[in-house]
């Protein structure tokens, strides 16, 4: 479990990258979802780490996927938020007003 000085930490560094972020690609990265054929690999991996299957490798596999899945997961919360906070705005100041 994080403690909250590392969650402030991870945010900071998050928001570091989402700074950088236009509307359009802060969109895009609000809308990623994997492809099928690694949504199904997470699947396997996941039933067989229940069951206590996974292979060294797969473990770490499946280690680097969950955080994985995690960080886009920040990113995407924020990405959203982002593209939330431009439509408010432009929606405030519409062009030509």
């Amino acid at each position: 479990m994080e403690t909250p000085q590392q969650t402030t930490a991870f945010d900071r560094l998050l928001d570091q990258v989402v700074e950088c972020f236009t509307p359009g690609v802060a969109h895009q990265i609000a809308d990623v979802r994997p492809e099928l054929s690694l949504h199904v690999r997470l699947i396997e991996l996941s039933r067989k780490a229940r069951e206590g299957c996974l292979s060294q490798a797969e473990v770490w596999e499946y280690r680097g996927c969950i955080e994985a899945v995690n960080v886009i997961g920040a990113l995407q919360a924020k990405a959203e938020a982002m593209t939330l906070a431009y439509t408010l705005l432009s929606d405030r100041n519409p062009a030509g007003a």
